[in-house]
């Protein structure tokens, strides 16, 4: 796993929450369009980061 989703996963989830779960994957997709007022043709690309955690045994 890239280390940089588990810094990631430590500033997310609340404290210690990895000692108890293994970050086993990591899907970034591009968060879609929705429809608003605001017509702005130059917006910042924005994505949703799934993590996925299995429980240590």
């Amino acid at each position: 796993m890239n280390p940089q989703y588990e810094i990631l996963a430590k500033c997310l989830l609340p404290t210690h929450m990895l000692e108890w779960f293994e970050l086993t994957n990591v899907e970034v997709k591009p968060k879609e369009n929705a429809a608003t007022q605001d017509t702005q043709s130059e917006v910042s690309p924005v994505n949703i980061i799934h993590l996925y955690l299995d429980e240590k045994v």
